[in-house]
């Protein structure tokens, strides 16, 4: 057992995944982490052909519900996710929130292959390379394991090509 900042808390598996969740989370939330984690995770170390160095845990928290909207932050480092939600949205269970859960879980695991490889991973250079390979093996994953449609999957790059165009 450990201790997070909501309790006492254990960690529970799915797949080669250990996630800990925090136990206001809703249920909805609880199961698209538990279930794109597990799929992504286990999509990443074949398609890659590379284990990650270190356990994988995933750390889920929120609060902040009696707030407007949904605030997300989060990021990854040394085999560990680590997501934080805020606002009253995060109750909302919706197709929309779920599948941008799905993404952000598919984004976050990515940048960890992205630092598992042997040179040391991409640099910091030119982030929009790390950030863009990170979506794109993310689109990669959620499509392979069924967790997104390739009709989801082409109207999220449609949004994508949108924006860039109107940046310029």
């Amino acid at each position: 057992r450990g201790y997070a900042y909501f309790g006492p808390a254990r960690s529970v598996r799915s797949g080669a995944t250990q996630f800990l969740i925090d136990p206001a989370a809703p249920a909805w939330m609880r199961e698209i982490f538990l279930d794109a984690g597990s799929k992504l995770s286990a999509y990443y170390e074949t398609a890659y052909r590379r284990p990650l160095r270190d356990e994988l845990l995933v750390m889920l928290s929120v609060s902040g519900f009696d707030a407007e909207g949904l605030s997300i932050k989060g990021g990854a480092v040394m085999g560990q996710l680590s997501y934080r939600f805020d606002g009253s949205s995060t109750l909302n269970d919706h197709p929309i929130y779920r599948e941008t859960m799905a993404r952000l879980v598919g984004h976050e695991l990515a940048h960890l292959w992205q630092m598992n490889l042997a040179r040391g991973g991409v640099g910091e250079n030119d982030p929009w390379i790390h950030e863009g390979g990170a979506d794109a093996m993310a689109l990669d994953g959620l499509l392979q394991t069924g967790l997104w449609s390739q009709d989801a999957v082409t109207a999220y790059n449609k949004r994508q090509w949108a924006t860039c165009d109107k940046l310029g």
